[in-house]
């Protein structure tokens, strides 16, 4: 059945070259007990390692029925070991963090042993060698006769032809001895047993041939008891067969809870990464410049304190979606009527000097006429040094001032401010615009200029009511028109402000305005939302006179006006701008579009957010890059102490891509489970944070957690191909020779 013709094996070591067996000839069959033995070095051990598959041969032949093995596929000696050898080691090669029962359950799994015979037949081991009771006991606490015995039990679970015993009462004392040889002989019937031993005398009462080496070569080979040959091998009637999913889940399940350490271990480290990745993710998006491009007119009111937004879905912002907006941190205030906030209010103050030098360097007399943005008191800061009084009726109001503005003699600088302050109050105070009449207020209060943050002055304040009636008869400020054709090709958008006036001269379908020179029909849009307020209208006539006014019919006017108390965008202000991009990227998440008019124009991102933008996502790649390196590295490592039990695996069958299936699957259950833990960690962190720490947790989007699992999950495919195959490349000898 075995039959060995000029075998030699030669090892290398450095530059040195030293010789395990020399032309080696010898022939066994089955039911033979054959005893090796020998001095150490003398190649006993090369011998057994070559006739069990677990070491290669560099000479010679052997052969197996009368074929020849040193043409072999790796996966033809796998097939080999697998269904017709069992392995017998002096050190045991138990898995000491399985159980007994799993020890020897390992050898049926990898011979494709159904579960419920895999049972029966591990509980028919345990029984025979004496160790039922210990089944559930960790390998790691049993004695060295105990083990000894799951080792045999193993080696025989997937009934070999061939036992392959590597001096295994070598570490065991003399009784111990006795009844591991007593056993393996009562239960190796009708089977090739090749025991390697330095102690004859332990065996030879059960040995049928005894074969003595010497410095490589066989320097005796005896019979001592006739045997016949029961049967013979042919390996090609082997049929290829693959460990089923459910077994193969079970096998990965038992190799991941046998060691709590390990997996605990394994565990942090993907955790780690995750948050690492995780948290360079968040750290770009609240630090990165993120201007958005934009065809929307100039801002007027540019606070840096200031957000526009309206829903991706162009729907209305109700009641309830400010209210929740209002409890999120650092929002400070918000304003519904905010389109009127880009609006510049022109304004005339009788009898006030202006501190204006003139050509000659003096400074002259004269009514003060300037320009304000407009805002209304309940958004007054309460940290403003405030002169006079806030508004009681629609028709006070409180100004902004500072000292370089108003001067009211020239002993104003040793009088000083306050005094300057005081004289506005009870100023009247006459505002107009363009298409609208003059309207007189009265001044009850001035705000210092100087307590109002850089970017945020230069308001007028009215009560809210007086704030909502003058936002839509100013309305025409953020209303747009675009007028089209039927060819979409030919469409014409005009991005300016328009003047809407009622016409009672007009049907409901008509307009005239020289805006319909370049086009037949219009639509009427909000500056911000693209909301159409006015659609498919045909001119009636052209006013060549004047650019601006936009007449509709009265009805039309009415449902416009209508339709502006309908809230579809709003302006946020925030109490610290250091958090916008928090704030920004939340709004973001919940659904909305932003527009931060201290940084968003009519134009594009500008060159150097991009160069700033490129740099911050380059650091931020490379830390990710370096920490997946670091964790890959370091479990890649800590994967080299198992080395030991997967060659274990090796010698009692597993197939390389068994091995790397199972670790395949060990690596998706862990990062699966480190996944699990990573969503459970966020979502407690989200639900016992608060303030700036939560708005960060919550740049974090559903796509992020996608984008993380599937980089832990292959990261973790490549380790288990990757450690597998570096393995594999390995006899099993070669990598037992180096634990």
């Amino acid at each position: 059945m075995l039959k060995l013709e000029n075998v030699g094996k030669i090892y290398s070591t450095g530059n040195n070259l030293s010789v395990g067996i020399r032309k080696v000839n010898l022939e066994f069959k089955l039911g033979e007990f054959v005893a090796i033995t020998g001095e150490s070095g003398s190649g006993k051990s090369t011998l057994l390692n070559i006739l069990s598959g677990i070491d290669s041969f560099e000479e010679g032949e052997m052969f197996l029925n009368g074929e020849a093995t040193s043409g072999f596929s790796k996966e033809e000696l796998e097939d080999y070991r697998n269904k017709y050898v069992g392995f017998i080691f002096q050190n045991y090669n138990i898995i000491d963090s399985y159980t007994v029962y799993e020890n020897v359950e390992a050898a049926l799994l990898f011979s494709y042993v159904d579960e419920e015979k895999r049972k029966e037949k591990v509980l028919e081991l345990l029984e025979r060698v004496g160790l039922k009771k210990k089944m559930h006991s960790k390998a790691s606490k049993l004695s060295g006769g105990e083990k000894q015995r799951v080792v045999i039990a193993r080696a025989l679970a997937k009934s070999p032809l061939i036992i392959a015993a590597d001096e295994p009462t070598g570490n065991l004392d003399s009784k111990t001895s006795k009844e591991i040889i007593d056993l393996l002989f009562e239960l190796s019937k009708d089977v090739l047993v090749l025991i390697v031993t330095h102690d004859y005398n332990e065996v030879k009462e059960y040995a049928t041939r005894v074969i003595r080496m010497f410095d490589g070569e066989v320097k005796e080979d005896k019979k001592l008891k006739d045997v016949d040959d029961v049967s013979n091998i042919d390996i090609s009637e082997v049929e290829p067969k693959k460990i089923k999913l459910k077994d193969a889940l079970h096998l990965s399940r038992v190799d991941i809870f046998s060691s709590p350490k390990r997996l605990f271990f394994y565990l942090s480290i993907i955790f780690l990464m995750s948050l690492f990745v995780f948290s360079g993710i968040a750290i770009y998006r609240v630090y990165s410049t993120q201007n958005e491009s934009t065809t929307y007119s100039p801002y007027i009111n540019t606070s840096p304190s200031r957000m526009i937004i309206y829903k991706k879905d162009k729907s209305m912002i109700s009641d309830d979606d400010i209210n929740e907006i209002k409890n999120m941190n650092h929002v400070d205030y918000i304003v519904k009527e905010d389109t009127y906030l880009d609006t510049s209010i022109y304004i005339r103050i009788e009898d006030v000097r202006v501190n204006v030098p003139n050509n000659n360097g003096f400074y002259k007399l004269t009514n003060y006429v300037g320009t304000l943005k407009p805002n209304y008191i309940d958004n007054i800061n309460s940290k403003y040094r405030l002169y006079g009084s806030l508004p009681s009726s629609d028709n006070e109001v409180v100004i902004t001032a500072s000292e370089e503005n108003f001067v009211y003699d020239y002993s104003f600088k040793n009088d000083g401010k306050e005094n300057g302050f005081n004289a506005l109050i009870g100023k009247n105070i006459s505002i107009a615009n363009e298409f609208y009449e003059d309207s007189i207020y009265k001044v009850v209060g001035v705000i210092d200029m100087d307590t109002i943050p850089l970017g945020e002055g230069d308001l007028i304040y009215f009560t809210y009511q007086e704030f909502k009636n003058r936002s839509k008869l100013s309305f025409y400020r953020y209303l747009s028109i675009i007028t089209y054709n039927d060819n979409e090709e030919d469409n014409y958008y005009k991005n300016d402000y328009i003047a809407l006036k009622p016409s009672d001269e007009l049907q409901d379908n008509e307009y005239y305005s020289t805006y319909s020179v370049y086009k037949k029909n219009i639509k009427i849009s909000t500056i911000y939302e693209d909301l159409y307020v006015f659609d498919n209208a045909e001119f009636k006539k052209i006013t060549v006179e004047d650019s601006y006014p936009f007449f509709v019919s009265t009805n039309v006017y009415n449902a416009i006006m209508e339709k502006l108390d309908d809230c579809f965008q709003i302006s946020i202000f925030i109490d610290n701008v250091g958090y916008m991009s928090l704030l920004r990227n939340r709004l973001k998440n919940d659904g909305y579009r932003v527009i931060v008019p201290s940084k968003d124009g009519t134009i594009s991102i500008g060159g150097l957010d991009k160069v700033l933008n490129a740099i911050i996502a380059t650091i931020i790649g490379i830390f990710l890059m370096v920490t997946f390196f670091i964790v890959y590295v370091i479990l890649l490592h800590s994967m080299k102490s198992r080395n030991e039990d997967i060659e274990i695996l090796r010698t009692i069958g597993a197939k390389e891509k068994e091995i790397a299936n199972m670790f395949s699957l060990e690596f998706l259950f862990i990062g699966i489970m480190s996944y699990i833990l990573v969503i459970a960690f966020y979502l407690v962190l989200r639900i016992v944070s608060y303030g700036d720490f939560l708005e960060f947790l919550k740049t974090i989007k559903v796509m992020d957690f996608i984008i993380v699992l599937v980089l832990v999950l292959l990261m973790n495919y490549l380790l288990a191909r990757r450690f597998s195959k570096k393995l594999f490349k390995k006899t099993i000898k070669s990598s037992l020779d180096e634990r």
